[in-house]
């Protein structure tokens, strides 16, 4: 590619030149996006930066190259920028349309009553105020997020899980706040943090078994003649009525609008909600560590690997093995192609970490 950079460069041919690196670079995005997982599209999509003169985008795709492989390149990140809820269209993934974002602000509370987490069962303790908590709340201010509620729980291991939107609650498990990963830590808990400011914290903690049918339930309050294909009817049926009993308060006018576009947008993908979800706050996640390597080794802390760093918290280290771990894990999957395209570069532009 560089060298029939330069040969048409040399003979004048600017034109040649923008065509090559917009074709190389469009072929090497719907490899990734189509399921070829290859190190070589991450390269080419480095060179085209490059070639361009986009210095950011060619730092973060060879960032993430070297995370792929496990070769840690400090990157610049937004911090608590990255909150800012007008990034959300450059942040979430296609299936969370802004109807759909828009309906679980707006439904957040019902949900929230309808399933709430069970502090007593993952025996979850408040936090105490310290230098840590009073960092946490800092934090979550930059989301626009008041009287945030923290805890810990000794049942979650190393992952940090957002327990509820309406009223704001985070619980931290006890491994991830006895870990000396500070990178992986805070990555966590701006993951978390967005799943409460955008009102998913319920959807993101229902496991996928279940998930089709509370979706459908949701929508079935707001749209009751509708009728779900490929669901449960009597789940669906027993959702519909827990979350009918914890509408408490006239909703905005709107709703029942957008429950209908929901409908016909989501289509039979509520199975994957609960993914994108992580995926939404994975990418904020990234946005403000700005380290791919340091994004990948928190997932797999949260994905329950023994810290460490002979083993990379989790996710092995090197070779072939990183790879399918990559792979194999959506949301790690999710983040590296996400990394090195249009809207991520966009979106560190609007925080101004791009060239």
């Amino acid at each position: 590619m560089r060298a029939l950079v330069e040969h048409h460069l040399r003979a004048g041919e600017a034109r040649t030149v923008q065509v090559l690196l917009d074709r190389s670079a469009t072929d090497a995005r719907r490899a990734l996006a189509t399921g070829r997982f290859e190190p070589s599209f991450f390269e080419a999509l480095a060179t085209v930066a490059e070639l361009r003169g986009a210095s950011d985008a060619a730092a973060v795709a060879q960032a993430t190259l070297g995370a792929i492989s496990g070769q840690p390149m400090p990157l610049q990140g937004a911090g608590a920028g990255a909150g800012d809820a007008r990034l959300d269209e450059l942040l979430a993934p296609e299936l969370l349309t802004p109807a759909l974002r828009a309906l679980l602000k707006k439904t957040s509370d019902v949900l929230d009553g309808a399933y709430p987490m069970d502090l007593k069962a993952a025996r979850a303790t408040p936090l105490p105020l310290d230098a840590y908590t009073e960092h946490a709340q800092q934090l979550a201010g930059a989301f626009g997020i008041r009287n945030i509620e923290l805890y810990s729980s000794p049942t979650l291991g190393t992952t940090c899980l957002a327990a509820g939107s309406s009223v704001p609650r985070i619980v931290i498990g006890q491994g991830l706040l006895s870990s000396t990963d500070d990178a992986a830590r805070y990555f966590l808990l701006i993951r978390a943090l967005k799943l409460v400011q955008s009102g998913a914290a319920t959807f993101a903690r229902i496991p996928p078994i279940e998930l089709a049918a509370v979706v459908s339930g949701l929508l079935a309050v707001f749209a009751p003649n509708w009728t779900p294909q490929g669901v449960d009817a009597k789940k669906v049926a027993e959702a519909q009525k827990r979350i009918q009993a914890a509408v408490q308060r006239k909703l905005d006018d709107d709703v029942p609008v957008l429950a209908l576009e929901v409908i016909g947008s989501l289509g039979a993908r509520a199975t994957q909600l609960g993914t994108a979800l992580q995926q939404w706050g994975s990418r904020t996640g990234l946005l403000a560590v700005g380290d791919p390597f340091s994004a990948l080794r928190a997932l797999g802390l949260a994905a329950g690997g023994a810290s460490g760093a002979s083993s990379s918290a989790g996710i092995p280290a090197e070779g072939a093995e990183r790879l399918k771990w990559i792979v194999r894990n959506p949301e790690a999957r999710d983040l590296t192609v996400y990394s090195v395209s249009d809207q991520y570069a966009e979106a560190r532009a609007r925080v101004g970490l791009r060239d």
